[in-house]
């Protein structure tokens, strides 16, 4: 069973949030990691289902209260290049989901995270972390789905 770890910031009402967007394809978050175009499409597919699936609207990244973010850990230089471009602070989001289930993600390569980033501070303010279990026989449905579950039991540790 997969184990999620999820951390948010304190001050934010979740609650509230109602709408989320995508970073464009042509913007600078493309270029936080090299990923295939396939891969892209499956997890930006997977996100808009599970956030439909729990009643956010999808709006224009202009329009949207939240940027959902995703970084798929390959090597270490890319993560720490995209944690900067999400201004993300560990100290700032403290660990949410309880210490038993909590056990300590090593961003090994297949991590996927997770980021909501606040619109109007360009901040992250939640992130969810899990381990794909993806290998190089599954062929592409079952690569889907288990994109598709991992998504959605990050997203069920969103406080809402």
């Amino acid at each position: 069973m997969p184990t999620y770890q999820a951390k948010h910031a304190n001050n934010v009402d979740f609650f509230a949030l109602s709408t989320y967007s995508l970073y464009d394809r042509n913007s600078v978050f493309s270029d936080y990691q090299n990923m295939s175009d396939t891969t892209r499409n499956s997890i930006e597919i997977a996100i808009e289902k599970a956030f439909d699936d729990q009643g956010w609207q999808y709006k224009s990244p202009d329009n949207a209260q939240v940027i959902v973010a995703y970084h798929l850990v390959d090597r270490l230089a890319e993560l720490k290049k995209y944690n900067r471009g999400v201004k993300y602070c560990l100290p700032c989001l403290p660990v949410q989901v309880p210490e038993k289930q909590n056990r300590h993600q090593e961003m090994q390569p297949g991590t996927l995270i997770l980021d909501m980033v606040d619109v109007s501070h360009n901040r992250t303010i939640w992130r969810g972390v899990s381990h794909l279990k993806i290998n190089e026989r599954d062929h592409s449905l079952e690569a889907q789905d288990k994109i598709e579950q991992t998504i959605i039991g990050l997203l069920d540790t969103v406080p809402r």
